[in-house]
């Protein structure tokens, strides 16, 4: 499940609209927040994250930019 999750990340980074592309990152997002199976406290805690920077993340569609590699 993990790895799935994964590779839906990669594939929303790599569509060529920009709309498409942050419309699925959200839904991605929402999905991990809305729960994963008992277990995996890794992916949980990691759809808490990604749902309270959501507006960071999201913005990267629009700006094509990122400041991860500043915050590195």
């Amino acid at each position: 499940m993990t790895w799935d999750f994964y590779q839906e990340i990669i594939a929303a980074y790599n569509e060529s609209v920009a709309r498409d592309a942050k419309l699925r990152m959200f839904t991605l997002i929402k999905r991990i927040r809305a729960g994963v199976p008992k277990g995996l406290t890794e992916l949980a805690t990691l759809g808490r994250t990604l749902w309270r920077k959501r507006a960071a993340i999201l913005a990267y569609f629009d700006t094509g930019a990122s400041n991860g590699p500043v915050e590195a």
